[in-house]
């Protein structure tokens, strides 16, 4: 939030947007209960069955496709003052694409080497990572807390190159080489954590009516994630590599970054 936005935040203004909202249109229920069905659709009736349908048009939501080949952007901001967050960004698959799940196992595995190399061996900021995003279809690299602004780039550009060759960082000796393994060894155990990931939530009910509700907001199917599994063990170390090179070494892509007022010069995205 900024200044601006938070003196919006009204009583006046929260009241109009609730008027706006409450929508039976809008409403899907997901109950995960031992109790009777009748005896919780009762309950429903009386409570959020009260809501009433409104006549106007709901809004259809027009996505565009993601366009990222400028020039950097540089936001400055005190509290970035001696650090600094940087993000490469590039176009990627949706969690509707076939090859969402093998970019996302990519992204899994070379976060680690990532790590491995920018933090562990360089110093250059206190995390990193990679991920591609579920419903945005944009892929990223980004280093958080950066300490050398004007190397980090080169260092994320010697992973990103590990991971191209089809190797993997198990650790660094102690005198800063690597230990090296395939990306084939690691792939399955990447595999058993996305799909713990899933599932870590759902040891309760809460968890598990919210993956229920999230499997009908991406794939308009309850059951989505059931037979995920099978699509997860199912892919490839080849595809996991086509995945990798079609997005993080063949797509366009643009830098951001937020640093101090003092560093916004001194910044670089060269590699």
């Amino acid at each position: 939030p900024t200044p601006q936005s938070v003196e919006n935040i009204t009583i006046d203004a929260m009241k109009k947007w609730h008027k706006n909202i409450m929508d039976s249109r809008r409403l899907v229920v997901v109950i995960v209960s031992q109790k009777k069905a009748e005896e919780l659709i009762e309950k429903l009736d009386s409570s959020l069955g009260t809501i009433k349908t409104q006549t106007k048009e709901l809004p259809q939501i027009k996505t565009n496709e993601i366009s990222v080949y400028a020039e950097p952007v540089i936001q400055t901001h005190a509290s970035a003052t001696d650090s600094g967050y940087a993000a490469r960004i590039f176009k990627a698959p949706t969690i509707v694409d076939d090859d969402y799940i093998a970019a996302s196992l990519a992204a899994g595995i070379y976060s680690t080497t990532l790590h491995n190399v920018v933090r562990t061996k360089y110093g250059a900021c206190y995390g990193s990572s990679a991920a591609v995003t579920p419903t945005a279809g944009c892929g990223l690299e980004y280093c958080y807390m950066l300490s050398n602004l004007t190397d980090y780039a080169k260092y994320i550009k010697q992973a990103r190159d590990i991971m191209h060759e089809g190797k993997y960082i198990e650790k660094m000796n102690e005198d800063g080489s690597f230990v090296f393994s395939k990306i084939e060894d690691v792939l399955e155990g990447a595999k058993n954590s996305m799909i713990n990931e899933i599932y870590a939530s759902t040891t309760n009910t809460s968890g598990r009516a919210y993956l229920y509700i999230d499997a009908l907001v991406n794939y308009n199917d309850i059951t989505a994630y059931d037979s995920m599994i099978n699509k997860i063990h199912s892919v490839t170390i080849q595809e996991v590599k086509q995945a990798f090179e079609k997005y993080w070494i063949e797509q366009p892509s643009q830098w951001f970054a937020v640093v101090g007022p003092e560093s916004e010069n001194v910044i670089s995205f060269e590699e």
